[in-house]
């Protein structure tokens, strides 16, 4: 999927993600086993297609994730990547989640 994603230019990007919530439920499937070390490069090419919700609902299920104390992969350090690289205008009104 990540491959096929990266030979797609802006418009096909615009045209595979035209409904608003197509890219979050595409992103949200690199959360899971074996997909997780695609999901920063991958988000890194949808930001522009992410609303505060989205990046809401992902910090979310990232911290769900950590919480279920799933060993199959370190869910802290996908966080901290995610949010430190998400932009500011995502950012607004979300409060980065606290693990402890």
């Amino acid at each position: 999927m990540r491959s096929c994603l990266s030979h797609l230019d802006e418009s096909d990007l615009k045209e595979v993600f035209e409904k608003k919530r197509d890219a979050y439920e595409f992103i949200k499937k690199f959360l899971n086993w074996p997909f997780q070390t695609s999901f920063i490069p991958v988000v890194n090419q949808l930001w522009s297609y992410l609303s505060n919700r989205d990046i809401n609902e992902l910090l979310l299920l990232i911290t769900f994730q950590i919480r279920q104390g799933l060993g199959d992969f370190n869910y802290v350090d996908l966080l901290e990547e995610f949010w430190d690289q998400c932009p500011a205008h995502l950012k607004e009104g979300i409060q980065k989640p606290l693990l402890n």
